[in-house]
């Protein structure tokens, strides 16, 4: 009987069932496009980390290839490798980052690996030695500014939603109410589960 009457209102009222589409895809929409956003500058902003950062803790620039072997063997780091004029060193433990997280063990490793580097006898002047923090190497965003941009991003994203079942609601009572009470049912069951299962598979909606 139902399938029945929507085939028959499809037929006598098509441009009433395609305005209510629109109505339904900008809610559903609304929200979505505003949580994607916010995804897509939480991964852009740790690609960005982990692009100057390169996963390490220290970067090491104006070096040679010979000056690898010189950084060789320092207590709490890998093993050191050299790309494009650049030496990279990590810490190899979660100990070793938690024992040099303070800038004052930073500067001291620091002072260590350019005490390294001077043993080869050429002038290390120009030796520019970059070391980044724990969030930094592993794409963690520390900065106040973005974090509360992300909350606000949050807060607006589950307004949105908010706003979006209410216009559901409100539609779907204004297309049904001419319904007699035993077709109103069924519909509201049916809403009530698409509404649902798109919460469930699309967690961007809440």
């Amino acid at each position: 009987m139902l399938s029945l009457y929507l085939r028959r209102s499809f037929q006598r009222r098509p441009m009433r069932h395609f305005s209510l589409f629109w109505v339904l895809m900008c809610s559903f929409l609304l929200p979505l496009v505003v949580s994607v956003y916010r995804d897509s500058l939480i991964y852009g902003s740790y690609l960005f980390t982990m692009d100057f950062s390169q996963g390490q803790a220290f970067h090491i620039s104006g070096v040679q290839p010979e000056d690898v072997e010189l950084l060789r063997g320092i207590d709490g780091l890998t093993e050191p490798y050299y790309k494009d004029r650049i030496i990279y060193l990590n810490f190899a433990t979660e100990e070793a980052w938690e024992y040099y997280s303070t800038p004052s063990k930073r500067s001291e490793i620091t002072g260590l690996i350019r005490s390294r580097l001077a043993q080869s006898g050429r002038d290390t002047s120009g030796v520019e030695i970059m070391n980044y923090t724990y969030e930094a190497v592993h794409g963690i965003e520390d900065d106040e500014y973005m974090l509360s941009m992300w909350r606000r991003m949050l807060i607006l994203s589950l307004g949105l939603s908010l706003f979006s079942g209410l216009i559901i609601q409100s539609a779907y009572r204004n297309h049904i109410a001419a319904f007699s009470p035993e077709l109103m049912e069924p519909f509201i069951c049916l809403i009530v589960i698409i509404h649902s299962l798109l919460n469930n598979h699309f967690p961007y909606l809440t």
